[in-house]
Order: C-alpha cells, then sequence, then structure tokens
C-alpha cells in the first residue's frame, strides 16, 4: 500500500510540472541549420522554419549592422513575402528557407531568422562560413646560370580563401631535395581570398622525367586536383669518329668526321689537329645527328692524329675520341709471267713471244695505284 501511494505522488507532481510548461508561455524555438558553409560566387541555403502553432504577423532574414540597426534580407511582412539583395524570396510564412548568392567574402557572418506572432518573437541565428575556390594555372620558364640550364615550374592557386596547400610529384613521387628546389610565395588581396604560387626549380641534365604533377588540395576541391607540366629533358647522345678516303680531282682526301647521334640538345663538337695548318671544315645537322668533318689531303697528313671533342649537358666531363690515319708505304713489286724469268725489277721477253700475260705484284698498304704499260 505504501509503495502505490508513492506512485500516485509522483504521477501527481508530473502532471503539475506539465501544467507550470504550458501555463509559462514557453515560445517555440525556429528549426535552423547554425552553420553554413559557402562558396564565393555560388549559392547556398539557409533554412529556418517556425514548428509553433501560432498566427505569423512578420517573419524575416535579418543581420546586424551595428548594435541597435539591422538590415532585412528577406521575409514575410503585410501579408506578401519579400526579398533584397542577392536573397530568393522565402517559401512562406513559416519556412523562411532562402538562396543566397555569395557575392563576397563579405557575405561571411551571423544571420539572424526571427518570427513575430501574437506574444513572442521565437528567432535562431545561422553564422556562414564564406570560401572561395582557387583558379589554378601552371607554367614553365627556364634560366641559364654559369652555362647551367634550369627549369622553373610555377603553380598557382589564385583567389583561395583559405590558403590552398601545393605539393608536387615527379616520377609520382614527391621530389628529393637534390637536384629539385621548391619555393613558395603568399600574397593576401583586399577581397578577402589570397593566392599561392610554388616554384619547382631543377637543372634540366639532372631530371629524366618528361613531366612534373602540381597537386592543389582546397576545402573548395572534393578531391586533390592534379595538373600536368610538360618539360623540357635532356638525351645523352652516342659520339663516334670516321674516317674515310675519298678522291676527287684525281687526287685522295681523308675526310675526318665527328658525329654525335641521338642527342638532345645539340652536342658542341670540335675538331683538333695536331698542325697549325688551316684546313677545309663542313657542318651538317638533322633533327637527330650533327657532325663536323674536315677534308685532309692524304700526303700531307700521314701519320696525323685527329681528335674530336664532344660536349653536352649529360656529359659529366668533355668526351673526346682520336684517331691515327695511317702511314702510306710501297714495300715491292714483283712481275709475273709464263715465259721469261720473274724479276722485282724488270721482266725479258724475246722477240717472236706473243699472247704473253704478264702479272704484277704489288706489296705494301697504299691504298690504290696505276700501272703505265709502254712497248
Amino acid at each position: 500500500m505504501g509503495c502505490s501511494w508513492l506512485l500516485i505522488l509522483g504521477l501527481i507532481q508530473i502532471v503539475a510540472h506539465s501544467l507550470e510548461i504550458q501555463g509559462s508561455g514557453e515560445e517555440p524555438i525556429p528549426v535552423i541549420a547554425h552553420n553554413v558553409t559557402g562558396v564565393l560566387e555560388e549559392d547556398v541555403y539557409l533554412s529556418c522554419e517556425y514548428q509553433g502553432s501560432a498566427q505569423i504577423n512578420k517573419a524575416e532574414w535579418k543581420r546586424r549592422i551595428s548594435s541597435s540597426k539591422f538590415k532585412r534580407l528577406a521575409g514575410f511582412s503585410n501579408g506578401e513575402l519579400f526579398s533584397r539583395g542577392d536573397f530568393s524570396k522565402p517559401d512562406s510564412s513559416t519556412n523562411l528557407t532562402v538562396r543566397m548568392k555569395v557575392s563576397s567574402v563579405e557575405a561571411e557572418g551571423e544571420y539572424i531568422c526571427e518570427f513575430q506572432e501574437e506574444e513572442e518573437n521565437p528567432f535562431g541565428s545561422v553564422f556562414v562560413t564564406v570560401i572561395a575556390k582557387p583558379d589554378i594555372r601552371i607554367e614553365v620558364n627556364s634560366e641559364t646560370i654559369n652555362d647551367t640550364h634550369y627549369q622553373l615550374v610555377s603553380c598557382s592557386a589564385v583567389g583561395g580563401r583559405p590558403m590552398p596547400q601545393i605539393i608536387w610529384l615527379v616520377g609520382d613521387r614527391p621530389p628529393s631535395d637534390f637536384p629539385f628546389t621548391v619555393n613558395e610565395s603568399k600574397t593576401l588581396h583586399s577581397n578577402g581570398t589570397s593566392t599561392l604560387i610554388s616554384t619547382l626549380r631543377f637543372p634540366t641534365h639532372l631530371q629524366d622525367e618528361e613531366s612534373v604533377i602540381c597537386v592543389v588540395k582546397h576545402e573548395t576541391l572534393p578531391n586533390p586536383k592534379s595538373t600536368t607540366a610538360n618539360v623540357e629533358t635532356y638525351a645523352r647522345p652516342n659520339v663516334t669518329i670516321k674516317a674515310e678516303m675519298v678522291q676527287q680531282g684525281g687526287h685522295d682526301s681523308w675526310v675526318v668526321s665527328c658525329i654525335s647521334s641521338g642527342g638532345r640538345p645539340d652536342t658542341e663538337i670540335s675538331l683538333a689537329l695536331n698542325g697549325n695548318n688551316e684546313v677545309e671544315r663542313e657542318s651538317s645537322a638533322n633533327s637527330d645527328m650533327k657532325s663536323l668533318s674536315v677534308r685532309l689531303p692524304v700526303i700531307e697528313y700521314e701519320g696525323h692524329n685527329i681528335t674530336c671533342v664532344f660536349k653536352h649537358p649529360k656529359f659529366l666531363y668533355a668526351e673526346s675520341q682520336r684517331i691515327n690515319l695511317p702511314t702510306f708505304y710501297l714495300s715491292g713489286i714483283q712481275f709475273r709471267s709464263e715465259v721469261g724469268s720473274n724479276s722485282n725489277e724488270f721482266l725479258e721477253l724475246q722477240e717472236g713471244d706473243s699472247n704473253i700475260v704478264i702479272s704484277l705484284e704489288v706489296t705494301g698498304n697504299v691504298p690504290r695505284y696505276s700501272i703505265i704499260c709502254k712497248k
């Protein structure tokens, strides 16, 4: 029986508390999103809905200008829906959901949603944070310092808010400290946005990737944005020296050629003789090969050394190749015939001999010789 009286007493207290709340006239709180993020130059929605049952005389979105002044933006007044500036008209007098265009960073701040009923003015507030999507640009420049060619790839995230983050990838990996360097510069703009410029610098001859990637991370990007820049690369050339004999106007000459192929950029070629005489030099180049040639009289340049010197950014040091022009000599001549005696100097024929075949054997390393036969 004691337990029953305690239960009845508890029920009486709950009912009394409920009647006290109803009698207090406690106002219904509007349903509102309290934190909203808007992107500059895009639309954002502010929602606020009245949940009570009283007649709404007036409802509006407003923003505080000073301690005692507010700017009316959109709402319901005098039986009509209204809007100003960057705001759309709300859905109804009890549903103040509006579309706002975020036209400047100054749109960031607190907005108040307020309803006026017969006895109370329930209200709520929302804070709008403004962010700005950066414009991503990339460009490649170059410079030469102390005969070393450098490339500078600049990636710019322009007009972002807050400040974005930029990282680099070379061959799908972050660049190493050497030979790469990364410099950043930041600029704050009067409209509340900022620009971040990251510059990747490297000597061209020390990297072999044909492209680099700039990756920008920012709150406005669902996924990091990657932008690829094509860069110049160097290729190690194949170099060689060769000599071939040509005949022109009845005279024999050596054509000695220094040849570079498959290199990028062009190889710097020089040709050195172990003599002071001026000789005719010829240069030729196409998309894949470059050569430097010299024409030398065979007799004058017997036994000379010719050196080709090749300079290229992919060579740690200048590469040299040498060729030694041969010295020609005639060691002996021997006559042979089916008749008469063989001799190294002469061949005697007898009167009346006919249809005689005479052969001449020459020993030595002469490139060519001519025979004059006189009767």
